[in-house]
């Protein structure tokens, strides 16, 4: 485990204040503080939003979004924005934070003790079934806008093939 004295780096010039919090989705930039993070993270109330086109996780690889938090911007997955607000991060992701942008808030040592979650979020098994809900419709949603493209490229084929 990285050593939690690693200073910052990585940094953006623009600072949101102490309290600020921006999710940013394809809809847009929303701005939040910790206590309303918290409990969307509790309740597992996420707010119906999609990943930014063409932005992969820096840790997955998978659609991410962009979270700002004092002079951080995280590029996170679904499952780990849900976990970077629970304080529940996987060992390797506080390794990969750390190493990337050194010691900052939200994994400190209140949070994180060798990187294992030191006070997380839990959440019921009936949030855990809206996120999984959640995933579902996600893939749906993405399955019938793929669906949608290929019934229109078609029914546009077959327009021009008529004479």
């Amino acid at each position: 485990m990285p050593n939690s004295n690693y200073h910052p780096k990585n940094r953006k010039d623009k600072k949101l204040d102490i309290l600020d919090i921006e999710v940013e989705s394809s809809e847009g930039i929303k701005l939040f503080d910790p206590n309303s993070i918290a409990m969307m993270a509790a309740t597992g109330e996420y707010q119906n939003i999609t990943p930014i086109p063409n932005l992969k996780s820096e840790i997955s690889k998978k659609p991410a979004y962009k979270i700002r938090t004092d002079d951080i911007e995280l590029h996170l997955s679904f499952e780990e924005m849900d976990r970077f607000f629970r304080r529940s991060l996987r060992k390797r992701e506080v390794a990969y934070l750390i190493e990337t942008y050194g010691m900052f808030y939200e994994i400190h040592g209140d949070f994180y003790v060798d990187g294992v979650a030191w006070q997380p979020i839990e959440i019921p098994s009936e949030t855990k079934q809206k996120i999984l809900n959640y995933k579902k419709f996600a893939l749906a949603e993405k399955m019938k806008n793929k669906l949608e493209k290929e019934l229109n490229n078609k029914t546009k084929k077959d327009n021009f093939t008529k004479v």
